[in-house]
């Protein structure tokens, strides 16, 4: 599961368990209870993403209990997290109302801590006030204890975040989730087997949840171990039927072996499922990546202009507009587009407030100045672009800088710079050593250094990579441009 996904849902657990913590003290109309016990069976469906069984266990919890601050915003959150916009903002408001209300002063505070992870709260502007009297009141709630989480988040320290979920593991050992934020802690390090070992972990201690089944398939899958990754999300499916995010990274793996037609297929399948949620614009962004690093011009056109109709007002898809005009060749046009939403971008407030939305606006510049530059067949600026990019997001995870390394690697060997572009490379392969696009560039640049040797073992790689693929695939007819490339008998390195 996407980290910053998880990492809302886990918000969610943790606030269920120190609230219930909390209010479990006070004596209670059996009505109330009957409302709790909606709230948690709610909660619970809410963490396995089983999102309209939680909706009607929440509903049923306001239905008993109208005043119910806690399933308020969490029904709120589930609103937010389906792309409801007006319904989210308008639970944000009634939770707002309710969460004053709560007469237990440590209950009442925490509450509004939790609101106040919400921009649209009221509460957002106390947060840093909220926090530290709910640390006197109750400072090992897990409530609390994600709030620190969330203040190393925006400072980017990742070694207090691994602190405070060693901790919680210190206060609730029985706490899975924990596992899965270390298991992606260290993804994101790249430090990948030690990333499985903590999923590991989180699937033996929850195991009928489909979420850990498919963290772990991520992982594998992101180091080419596709076939056990493709195991991992059946077996979430198989815990799980409307797991949707498996259902996507099974297609995604498809795509990687080649298999177009399949992994399209299963895309917008369950793109017809979550229409108007954040996950079809997931599905989306992954559909436009797979046919511009495809070179698949007309598909791509058709998913581009479908994302800027479908999310006219989102960030992005004023950069896909842009992008698609240079696409289609209009390039001046393209670069008024990007230079009017960078000048919107950097009159943000988050462009000041934090650096790393400041970095992602830059090297936003970076790359679609590269993206521009190759399109004119200008690869010596667009070496430079894409350097200047991989230096601006260099505290990316090493599997997120894929995209960009081949991209840069590709310049190079256009200007003949071979062996800097197996640098790119070797680092891409290294980490997962079966990706197609990666495959080629390297067996291109062994080609013009005249290492025949190199260049045979990497394209026996390249052809095992492709075996499964599309007969139409793209890469099919590189590898065999290549094949047909190199001398009939080899010879010495």
């Amino acid at each position: 599961m996407r980290k910053l996904f998880v990492i809302l849902v886990v918000a969610l657990v943790l606030i269920v368990a120190g609230l219930l913590g909390n209010s479990g003290n006070r004596r209670r109309a059996a009505h109330q209870d009957e409302a709790i016990a909606h709230y948690e069976q709610g909660m619970t469906h809410l963490f396995a993403f089983q999102y309209p069984q939680a909706e009607g266990e929440l509903q049923a919890a306001l239905a008993i209990e109208p005043d119910f601050a806690m399933a308020a915003t969490a029904l709120a959150e589930l609103h937010g997290r389906l792309g409801r916009r007006e319904a989210y903002e308008a639970g944000i408001n009634r939770a707002d109302s309710l969460a004053s209300l709560v007469e237990n002063e440590t209950e009442r505070t925490l509450v509004q801590l939790w609101l106040s992870i919400h921009r649209e709260s009221v509460y957002r502007a106390h947060q840093d006030s909220l926090f530290a009297l709910a640390g006197i009141l109750a400072p090992d709630d897990l409530i609390v204890l994600h709030a620190e989480v969330q203040q190393a988040q925006r400072s980017e320290d990742v070694a207090e975040q691994e602190r405070i979920w060693r901790r919680i593991l210190e206060v609730y050992p029985n706490y899975a989730n924990a596992y899965n934020m270390l298991g992606y802690l260290e993804f994101f390090r790249g430090r990948y087997d030690e990333a499985i070992a903590h999923i590991q972990k989180y699937a033996y201690i929850a195991p009928d949840l489909a979420n850990p089944h498919d963290s772990l398939g991520e992982m594998l899958m992101t180091m080419g171990r596709y076939e056990e990754a493709e195991k991992q999300f059946k077996k979430a499916l198989h815990k799980q039927p409307d797991f949707y995010h498996s259902l996507i990274n099974l297609g995604n793996i498809y795509i990687a072996r080649g298999q177009l037609h399949k992994g399209v297929d299963i895309l917008e399948r369950v793109r017809s499922e979550v229409v108007g949620t954040e996950l079809a614009m997931r599905i989306d962004r992954e559909l436009i990546g797979t046919y511009f690093t495809n070179d698949l011009r007309e598909p791509l056109d058709q998913a581009t202009a479908r994302y800027i109709a479908a999310h006219p007002e989102h960030m992005s898809s004023a950069f896909y507009r842009a992008m698609r005009l240079a696409t289609l060749g209009r390039r001046a046009e393209a670069q008024a587009v990007m230079d009017s939403t960078l000048v919107a971008w950097r009159d943000l407030p988050e462009y000041a407030e934090r650096p790393a939305f400041r970095r992602e606006v830059e090297s936003a510049d970076e790359e679609f100045a590269a993206y521009i530059a190759e399109e004119k067949g200008d690869y010596r600026t667009a070496a430079l672009r894409w350097e200047e990019r991989l230096l601006q997001i260099a505290s990316h995870a090493p599997h997120r800088l894929f995209h960009d390394r081949e991209r840069y690697a590709a310049a190079l060997i256009e200007l003949g710079r071979y062996d800097e572009a197996l640098d790119q490379l070797e680092t891409v392969l290294a980490i997962n050593p079966r990706l197609i696009g990666a495959l080629v560039l390297v067996v291109k640049a062994h080609q013009g250094l005249g290492q025949e040797r190199e260049a045979r073992k990497y394209l026996t790689a390249l052809e095992e990579a492709l075996e499964k693929a599309d007969a139409d695939y793209p890469a099919r007819r590189d590898a065999e441009e290549l094949r047909a490339a190199l001398p009939a008998r080899s010879g010495n390195s």
